[in-house]
């Protein structure tokens, strides 16, 4: 009887072990999320966000904000902002965990409202500034982050659609 429990607890251990495995396989390719709109915060449009999990368990998550920000009660600062963030991952349950993030940001299309010659002149300094302080406060905002994205619930609905953190993503082909 021992050998049968020890034997029948061997294949539950083996079963759930390929079902990792397949889910694994299953999440590698590119995805991207079904309804983008749900991504804007504080007068910022997410315009591009997709995510690619590699089969050897890196991945990369491209995205790619358009917004303004109110400098003060004269000007308006209009910009583009891309970030690239490296990480590797793995499935186990249903449960999609990433760890050692790291964010590359870029900032593109900078323009100020109303124009002036003078503070036009500024902006390259200004994003000069703005990479500057992202540099300094990497590992925070590195932190905050992978608080958002560290472990996700995963769930497949079908090889082209899945479901993380109850948001639809859509595989690239």
């Amino acid at each position: 009887m021992k050998r049968v429990i020890t034997l029948a607890v061997m294949l539950l251990v083996a079963a759930f072990a390929v079902e990792a495995k397949a889910q694994s396989s299953q999440l590698v390719g590119k995805w991207k999320i079904k309804d983008i709109s749900t991504l804007a915060d504080d007068g910022f449009e997410c315009t591009k966000y997709t995510i690619t999990f590699d089969a050897d368990g890196e991945g990369e998550a491209d995205f790619e904000t358009k917004g303004k920000v109110e400098l003060d009660d004269q000007y308006t600062l209009y910009m583009t902002t891309e970030l690239d963030v490296e990480f590797t991952w793995q499935v186990s349950d249903s449960r999609l965990s990433l760890s050692n993030i790291d964010i590359e940001i870029d900032f593109d299309d900078l323009s100020i409202t109303p124009y002036s010659e003078e503070v036009n002149q500024l902006l390259p300094m200004l994003k000069e500034a703005m990479l500057a302080d992202h540099q300094e406060h990497k590992e925070e905002f590195t932190s905050v982050f992978f608080d958002m994205m560290g472990d996700w619930s995963v769930r497949f609905i079908d090889n082209d659609i899945l479901l993380l953190n109850n948001e639809v993503y859509i595989r690239v082909r």
